[in-house]
């Protein structure tokens, strides 16, 4: 069973945290904060956070006090965020495998590119040596970020960095997402569902491929 990024972290990152000791006694109104401390101990405490807000509360309900070295399971919700006027969840499964797509491309931090995209800089345990820096994009749709000598694309229905452009023009996957060659793609970044009156809505389709929004449309450059 895969396992999530809070079990990697269970020893390694310490639970300082006012949202720590808020999950523990009461429901709260979540903010997206900033400390990846902050984020595990919401995510041991039941809940999850958005990543295309920052400093603003979002209502999660009432979850009891965390287990001391409990860890959530693969499936469970872990983030989400609105593209397009939907709310758009994504699992710890997600988060783990982005992760992975991180340190496969050897990113440490990235800048310019939207709230959604950057919230993985620094990710412990998981950051490269290399800083990308917004450019223009050159697949229709996405978000882009170069070091100087290759291009990370980025997607909001597509959690953590889903490619690289090499000098050539061709494309390296991220490890375990699959693309049609077209708007499809497959694998564990992509979201879980969409929440439709306070149901996630499964998004997959035939064979697990998932075909991206088209209402979504990057901003030129």
């Amino acid at each position: 069973m895969r396992l999530t990024v809070c079990h990697r972290w269970q020893s390694a990152i310490p639970l300082a945290s006012p949202y720590w000791e808020a999950a523990a006694g009461m429901g709260v109104w979540w903010l997206s904060p900033a400390s990846w401390s902050d984020r595990l101990a919401i995510w041991l405490a039941g809940g999850i956070f958005r990543i295309d807000r920052r400093g603003l509360p979002v209502q999660l309900g009432s979850y009891g006090p965390p287990t001391v070295g409990s860890c959530p399971q693969p499936t469970d919700l872990a983030v989400g965020l609105k593209v397009a006027g939907d709310f758009w969840v994504f699992s710890h499964r997600a988060v783990y495998q982005a992760a992975e797509a991180w340190k496969q491309f050897d990113i440490a931090r990235v800048y310019g590119v939207p709230l959604w995209a950057d919230w993985f800089n620094d990710i412990p345990q998981w950051s490269g040596e290399e800083t990308f820096y917004r450019c223009p994009s050159p697949r229709e749709g996405f978000w882009a970020a170069t070091n100087g000598r290759h291009i990370v694309l980025w997607h909001p229905q597509i959690l953590g960095p889903c490619g690289r452009v090499m000098h050539d023009g061709s494309l390296e996957m991220a490890k375990g997402l699959d693309w049609d060659g077209s708007r499809s793609f497959r694998g564990e970044q992509l979201p879980v569902g969409v929440v439709i009156n306070q149901r996630v809505e499964p998004v997959a389709g035939s064979a697990g491929w998932f075909s991206l929004g088209l209402r979504y449309e990057n901003r030129r450059l």
